[in-house]
């Protein structure tokens, strides 16, 4: 638009999930404050890349590797795989192969956040799914988070770029309950369910369609 395109040529339609797929756990996981025995369990759904945030996210871990309350599960590729070498991965770090999204959701529903550190994100729809099974999301402002929030701050946190202290200071608020875990209500996500995404599309496409006819 800044250079000049119009724009009604530009159509705006955030992706949309499968709503009876991806919800919450029943019974909810517990809240904290969490110990060794009770521990946050942290998700992240993304290749271990610089794109992803990988660099920082292996610095969080790296700073909470003495912390036993709290451990972190990627499911994702090594790609490129000459990015990390295998002894810059953490301990309190599991990586599992990626799975589909309809695999993902037994996943989500097992851990309490799904943390997003992307440096650039197209969208992050993975948060979408995530917020759908019941967790606190927890990521940059490169991925849809934003939109979220604008929503509503029942969808979590805003996770500072590149700012490592404020990082670990949130994430030690959640183990310690002085910041609580967020629970969206379903009706929140009725924008970003696949069905809406299929109606903007059409509402989007139809009028334009129609004039060329």
């Amino acid at each position: 638009m800044n250079q000049g395109i119009p724009a009604e040529k530009l159509l705006l339609n955030p992706y949309g999930i499968e709503s009876s797929l991806f919800k919450p756990v029943v019974p909810p996981l517990q809240h904290g404050p969490f110990t060794k025995e009770h521990q946050l369990k942290v998700l992240v759904v993304a290749g271990l890349t610089p794109r992803k945030g990988s660099r920082f996210l292996l610095e969080i871990c790296h700073h909470l590797l003495s912390d036993p309350r709290i451990y972190f599960t990627l499911v994702g590729t090594l790609d490129p795989p000459y990015c990390f070498r295998p002894s810059e991965l953490p301990s309190n770090l599991v990586i599992q192969t990626p799975r589909t999204h309809d695999a993902l959701v037994n996943l989500y529903q097992q851990h309490h956040v799904c943390l997003l550190p992307s440096v650039e994100e197209g969208f992050g729809r993975v948060l979408i799914e995530a917020a759908g099974c019941g967790l606190t999301l927890l990521a940059t402002s490169s991925t849809c988070i934003v939109d979220l929030l604008r929503h509503s701050p029942d969808f979590g946190y805003l996770l500072p770029h590149h700012n490592i202290a404020d990082a670990l200071q949130l994430l030690k608020n959640l183990i310690e309950a002085q910041l609580p875990l967020c629970h969206p209500e379903p009706q929140l996500l009725d924008y970003y369910t696949r069905a809406a995404y299929g109606r903007r599309a059409v509402k989007l496409l139809e009028p334009r369609l129609l004039a060329k006819s």
